[in-house]
């Protein structure tokens, strides 16, 4: 459950930011099909929350795992540009700035997330009008 409480509540943390994007909790790899069923409304972003596991860094006190997370941000490219999303570079942005701060619960995160990467996925340049950019880190996990 520890996994699965943590995505819940690094949902309802962007949840709360005040440009209110769309989240949701996935599983898999965002490509060009996964944007076919996306709805937006102008400027709004969508949030792709994911985990991907990974290793165990501790079992004594607590079975620990350093677990791998992404943010998958998603919005409609500009009109004024090849493909690019200012929506969804600042939305990136302002979610590594929360995650910079965050620690999570104290019983399921025993330190703060360590930012790794935030790269693009997917240029709407090739005709789909969306941008997409991954936010990576990890967070520890206890298990117990």
């Amino acid at each position: 459950m520890s996994i699965t409480q943590t995505l819940e509540d690094y949902k309802a943390l962007i949840e709360s930011l005040p440009s209110k994007p769309k989240v949701d909790l996935f599983s898999g790899t965002v490509v060009e099909d996964t944007l076919k069923n996306i709805a937006l409304s102008g400027k709004q972003c969508y949030v792709l929350i994911a985990c991907g596991g990974g290793p165990f860094v501790s079992d004594k006190p607590a079975l620990v795992c350093d677990a791998v997370f992404g943010a998958f941000v998603i919005a409609r490219s500009d009109p004024d540009t090849k493909g690019v999303s200012r929506e969804a570079m600042s939305m990136g942005v302002e979610i590594s700035r929360l995650l910079k701060k965050y620690r999570g619960s104290s019983g399921n995160n025993p330190n703060l997330p360590k930012i790794i990467s935030f790269e693009e996925l997917l240029s709407g340049f090739k005709g789909n009008n969306f941008s997409a950019w991954q936010l990576s880190w990890t967070h520890f996990v206890s298990f117990d």
